[in-house]
């Protein structure tokens, strides 16, 4: 289906080989050097140079649709006689090194001129008055194309498979079979810099996703104002039983008649003057009948009033209720809780926990090479982002804190039943897998609805399967059952420890009420569960080989991009440490009493793991064997528990008083409130923040801070509002109703 013949051709083909010999010759005298951005043409992908050999220098027959081969051929001919409109189509097609972007694996350039161009075509193609808007308009309709590639580079003495995400603009009467058909062709030879180019797969943005046309989007808001609309109840209800009880009270009082109007003189004379002392207080008390403070009722037979005592339980129970989950009663329960060094440790938490989401999220769009991996070294951006697994060992450490404190404190004194102590223990369990459920649900249809979007009408495409699965299997995130599925089928796969979480304290509730009731039985099983999760977690890392790069593997993308951690043995440990920490807590009262040797060597302990584990470790992992290496690795997270721990321990010591300051800070009990919360709505956010743009972004030092520092501020502002809308009544609700005395 070639259109022009050999002699019109053969310029067309001289200049382009003669051009490619030139840039591979000026290639060969940096063969040894990084990728720069005046190479761009010898690592294209699909640019209109490629066009054009496609069209002009193939032999192929190309099973492509009749509309789409005259309006490729249209842009070919347009390009060699220098149009107007297809330059500017020209520069609406991405390639892989371009711009200051080099080394990045997401080629996106900028789609909004893309869409212009679409825009332009449907606003003036019924215009024909004037005369000069074939000039600069499209003859035909474009649409923007994600493209992903498998491409082999070459660095400084070695090849490595870098996946690539090009955008393309494309004539829109090309169908995807067309694409395919077109894509599959490998267009340049191998070179210095790159070779063995596949094509992967495509997809078109269709841009026909609305958010208000989804019915996901109207179940949030009907979350939000139906939890407004409970919340509206509650004011107007506390308010009416206010005035139901002031009636009460005023119907309680007996006065003679001839003494009515001298009384309420009295009590507004009262009501103007402030009070010296608390006798002069009680001496005003006398002409007040102090039988309306007793809970009575009266009930008239004859000529004979009687007051009947009520239980509390039945006229009060109510609007305790209503008071503990007001809105009023929530925020200040927040604010004036106490705070603890463990509050302060999960506060840390949160803050790593965002810095790491940010910069896996952030070098995804905007990978600079010198963040990269070269000369077979791993940088600072990639050891950081493989230190996440200890991170995540504070959060197991400090939850299993919390939960072994919470539940010796609030335990009944007095001597259970075995039937009263599992009722206690179910209270407990059902308390926590109710209390996260609205805000999860929430975020759960939120992620739906963001990820279609991000799916539909953004170029970049992010590993996510959110638009699809979180339809199909959002039921078993909100009974916290996800981490028994494979992780490609899994909705909002970052929150994998939160049903890991949930699973361990129903297992570790048991586990302390057999603590409470056989202690030596319970320390043998919890020591044992300790090392068959070491020896499990080193048989995992012994099977586990890591390869630095990209891959085609789904599975890999979702691991590595939601920093999810499949060695899930590896958090029995600091768990069960945990629950050892807050039984210790507890039974000290706060006050842990340390020797001054003790504490001096403590923390002179602690600096030296600290700085074998900087310094030593990576020496050791490269030059041990596989089993030494996998057992170095689960001793390493072993130490760093119980640094964590130490840290806590002295914190509440004699010695401590420093770090108990910095640890327990005024709100760190109200922040760590946030914890769960921040946990799921974060990277959200930072996925509006960084890709709804739909164009790359530079890494910059600067631009970091100010990002984390946006991300922080708008993450806890949004916790707070579905704390204090959701969660936070809920939980006090089931206080309340469960009769559980919670901090």
């Amino acid at each position: 289906m070639n259109k022009c013949s050999l002699v019109s051709r053969f310029p067309v083909q001289l200049v382009a080989v003669c051009f490619l010999v030139a840039s591979t010759t000026r290639l060969g005298v940096y063969s040894n050097a990084a990728i720069v951005t005046s190479v761009n043409y010898a690592f294209e992908t699909f640019s209109p140079y490629a066009l054009i050999r496609f069209f002009e220098f193939s032999d192929k027959e190309w099973n492509v649709t009749q509309t789409c081969f005259r309006d490729m051929y249209v842009y070919v001919q347009g390009l060699r006689n220098g149009e107007y409109w297809a330059v500017k189509l020209y520069d609406a097609t991405s390639y892989y090194a371009g711009a200051a972007f080099s080394g990045t694996s997401a080629r996106m350039h900028n789609p909004n001129l893309c869409r212009y161009l679409s825009q332009q075509y449907n606003d003036l193609q019924l215009r024909t008055s004037n005369p000069n808007y074939k000039l600069f308009v499209l003859p035909f309709d474009v649409q923007l194309i994600s493209g992903h590639f498998l491409m082999e580079i070459g660095y400084d003495n070695y090849f490595r498979f870098e996946k690539i995400q090009q955008m393309i603009c494309f004539p829109k009467s090309c169908t995807n079979s067309d694409l395919k058909e077109i894509l599959e062709v490998y267009l340049f030879q191998t070179t210095t810099y790159v070779r063995n180019v596949t094509y992967i797969r495509h997809r078109i943005v269709t841009k026909n996703y609305r958010v208000y046309e989804d019915f996901n989007f109207y179940i949030m808001i009907i979350i939000l104002f139906g939890c407004l609309l409970i919340h509206l109840t509650v004011y107007l209800l506390r308010k009416y039983f206010v005035q139901v009880n002031r009636r009460n009270m005023n119907s309680n009082l007996k006065c003679p008649p001839g003494q009515e109007e001298e009384k309420s003189e009295k009590s507004k004379a009262s009501l103007d003057n402030t009070f010296v002392n608390v006798g002069e207080w009680k001496s005003t008390l006398g002409s007040v009948d102090l039988r309306q403070f007793t809970m009575t009722r009266n009930s008239t037979k004859g000529q004979e009033s009687v007051h009947k005592k009520i239980s509390p339980q039945y006229s009060f129970y109510f609007e305790e209720l209503l008071d503990s989950i007001s809105l009023s009663n929530v925020v200040y329960d927040l604010l004036q809780s106490t705070s603890t060094p463990l509050c302060g440790m999960m506060f840390i938490f949160s803050l790593a926990f965002l810095t790491m989401h940010l910069i896996g999220e952030y070098s995804f769009m905007s990978n600079n090479l010198d963040l990269g991996m070269i000369n077979n070294k791993v940088k600072q951006r990639d050891v950081l982002l493989k230190r996440y697994i200890f991170l995540m060992d504070i959060y197991f450490l400090i939850n299993g804190a919390n939960l072994s404190y919470d539940f010796f404190r609030s335990l009944p004194k007095d001597k259970l039943h075995s039937f009263a102590q599992l009722k206690y223990v179910f209270k407990l369990i059902v308390y926590k897998i109710i209390g996260l459920t609205p805000s999860y649900t929430f975020v759960l249809y939120a992620s739906l609805v963001l990820d279609k979007y991000f799916y539909f009408n953004v170029t970049l495409e992010i590993p996510s399967r959110d638009y699809k699965n979180c339809s199909q299997n959002q039921m078993f995130n909100i009974f916290y059952m996800d981490t028994f599925f494979p992780l490609t089928e899994r909705c909002m796969p970052w929150a994998w420890f939160i049903a890991l979480k949930i699973q361990f304290y129903i297992v570790s509730c048991l586990l302390m009420l057999l603590v409470e009731l056989q202690m030596c039985y319970a320390m043998i099983m919890g020591i044992s569960l300790i090392i068959l999760s070491a020896m499990a977690a080193s048989l995992w890392l012994w099977g586990v080989t890591h390869h630095y790069g990209y891959t085609t593997s789904l599975l890999y993308e979702l691991t590595h991009f939601n920093l999810v951690v499949d060695n899930i043995c590896l958090f029995v440990m600091p768990y069960l440490l945990g629950i050892y920490l807050g039984h210790v807590i507890y039974r000290s009262n706060h006050n842990f009493h340390l020797n001054i040797f003790v504490f001096v060597m403590g923390w002179i302990v602690v600096f030296t793991l600290v700085g074998i584990y900087v310094f030593g470790v990576h020496f050791f992992m490269f030059h041990l064997n596989k089993w030494l290496r996998s057992f170095l690795n689960v001793l390493t997270h072993l130490m760093w528990n119980c640094m964590i721990s130490w840290i806590v321990l002295t914190a509440q010591s004699n010695y401590g008083d420093f770090i108990y300051r910095i640890l327990s800070f005024k709100y760190a009990n109200a922040l760590e409130r946030l914890t769960p919360i921040n946990v799921l709505i974060a990277p959200l956010i930072i996925r509006l923040i960084l890709f709804s743009g739909d164009v790359p972004i530079y890494w910059s030092t600067g631009q970091i801070i100010a990002m984390f520092m946006g991300c922080l501020l708008a993450t806890y502002v949004s916790s707070l509002l579905l704390y204090v809308l959701l969660d936070g009544p809920l939980m006090a609700a089931l206080e309340s109703l469960l009769a559980i005395h919670k901090t």
